[in-house]
């Protein structure tokens, strides 16, 4: 998104571009990520986005110029005209993928440290309660 802000920052130096189309320009950008994610409920749940036609038109665009893959653009072309139970069906099949970071790639899971700092709920309600330096009572 940095990338988007800095090529809008630079054109409204120049040419003034209106909230009305700057908002869904990043918003289009924003889902570009999301269609590279096919399995699971997420991949159902962009055909219902307000903006997916405009956001997979420019998928289609950026697939033509060799910037998207163009078995991802034919499989969301595919996957609009399958009835409901065909494109669930469809998406289960796949194996599920990684989560995706912010910038669109892949990131790996944290892992849980081997002595936990984290004090479970039965014991911050059994610890005593301290404030100013004096322990109340239960």
């Amino acid at each position: 998104m940095q990338a988007c802000d800095a090529v809008l920052k630079a054109q409204q130096a120049r040419v003034s571009i209106p909230r009305r189309f700057a908002v869904p320009m990043r918003e289009l950008l924003m889902l570009q990520p999301r269609f590279t994610r096919r399995s699971g409920v997420k991949a159902l749940s962009l055909l219902q986005h307000p903006r997916f036609r405009a956001a997979y038109d420019f998928l289609l665009l950026r697939a033509e110029v060799g910037v998207a893959d163009t078995e991802l653009a034919e499989w969301w072309t595919r996957i609009q005209v399958l009835p409901q139970e065909e494109r669930v069906a469809l998406v289960q099949a796949r194996p599920q993928e990684p989560p995706l970071s912010a910038d669109g790639g892949t990131r790996p899971r944290p892992e849980a440290p081997a002595s936990s700092s984290r004090r479970s709920f039965a014991q911050l309600s059994a610890a005593p309660r301290v404030r100013n330096g004096i322990e109340e009572p239960s």
